[in-house]
């Protein structure tokens, strides 16, 4: 990670752990809401950056590389 040369403190840590509690749950509830399970999140994001990788686009900038 970018920040503080990528070492953390343990109350870092444990402050981001509490925030991705949050992202992951702002995501389960909106793949629920769009009708895709989390793991159907996973594969279409794979798909997508391996379909980055083979164009030589993933060093790119935008959604759409």
């Amino acid at each position: 990670m970018r920040d503080k040369d990528g070492e953390y403190k343990e109350a870092d840590k444990h402050a981001l752990a509490l925030e991705l509690g949050d992202i992951m749950w702002y995501a389960a509830n909106l793949s629920s809401v769009l009708g895709y399970s989390l793991s159907e999140i996973a594969e279409l994001n794979i798909a997508k950056i391996a379909g980055r990788v083979e164009r030589g686009t993933i060093h790119g900038v935008g959604d759409n590389r």
